[in-house]
């Protein structure tokens, strides 16, 4: 899933319902956009793809976060300032009960609390300047359910686990990961999501920024797909292409999710915002686990 590696900051951002990221703390919940330069996002990019699964029991493979990738050809690719973390290494974990390597709880006791059904209200950003929304300003009651049905699990091993990327003295150290896959149902009263059984990864940073074993849910949305009513012509961004919609969903307390619909956008060639790239939400939800 293209989006798992996002900036960790523009997530934890996201994850505030309903509100925008400046990339500032303190920053105002007025819906916005965050934006980052064209050299920024494409090193993000380049320094989080690539290995997001192995194929076999027992199978890795590596690549490294010190100036290049290797891409499915074997062939390096450029990545200017690397994932900061060094080595990666991606395991498929085929018992789930067992604690992975820098960890304390197993996938098993990783799942408890993000599983089952959940009840709340999906609410759109207001419109903004440059930025429209058909929805915006409603709210419809949202049941959704996640479901594990024995999906792959992968342990993302790095090189610099608990220490700190790029020779910085502190911050979010680097983190080791489990993904797993899961399912997703996610409907709204007023049409526009009606999604049974689509596909969704759990992504779990035994160092998160809000704490350890840090849980953060993304559903990547394919409008070629959906059964729901919601279309990307929904959505218009003065100047900007917009690109692609993931939901991101976080669990806060015990019993409860919240989560946002993020939408990234790229200035247009000849625009004063060409090379600009655009990353906020434009709705959210609270959600209380149902019994």
């Amino acid at each position: 899933m293209s989006y798992l590696h996002v900036q960790r900051a523009a997530f934890t951002c996201a994850l505030l319902l309903q509100s925008a990221c400046t990339g500032d703390e303190g920053a105002d919940t007025d819906t916005d956009t965050t934006t980052t330069s064209a050299t920024e996002a494409s090193t993000t990019e380049a320094s989080t793809s690539a290995t997001s699964s192995a194929t076999s029991e027992g199978t890795t493979d590596t690549e490294t976060g010190t100036g290049t990738d290797t891409d499915p050809t074997g062939d390096p690719t450029e990545d200017p300032e690397g994932a900061g973390c060094g080595e990666e290494t991606v395991t498929v974990l085929d018992d789930l009960s067992q604690i992975p390597a820098g960890f304390t709880l197993s996938p098993d006791q990783l799942l408890d609390g993000a599983l089952g059904p959940f009840g709340g209200a999906f609410t759109w950003s207001q419109s903004d300047g440059p930025f429209t929304s058909a929805h915006a300003g409603t709210s419809s009651p949202l049941t959704m359910s996640i479901i594990y049905e024995g999906g792959e699990a992968r342990l993302i091993e790095v090189e610099r686990h608990g220490g700190y990327p790029n020779g910085q003295e502190g911050g979010v150290p680097c983190s080791n990961t489990v993904e797993i896959d899961l399912l997703l149902d996610f409907a709204t009263e007023d049409g526009l999501f009606n999604e049974s059984q689509v596909e969704a990864t759990l992504r779990i940073d035994a160092y998160g920024w809000e704490g350890d074993n840090e849980r953060t849910l993304i559903w990547q949305l394919d409008f070629g797909s959906l059964v729901g009513a919601l279309k990307s012509s929904d959505f218009s961004f003065d100047s900007f292409t917009i690109e692609s919609f993931w939901m991101q969903i976080g669990y806060p307390a015990e019993a409860q999710s919240t989560g946002a619909l993020i939408m990234e956008s790229h200035g247009e060639q000849g625009t004063p915002v060409e090379g600009i790239v655009g990353v906020g939400p434009v709705g959210g939800f609270n959600a209380d686990a149902i019994p």
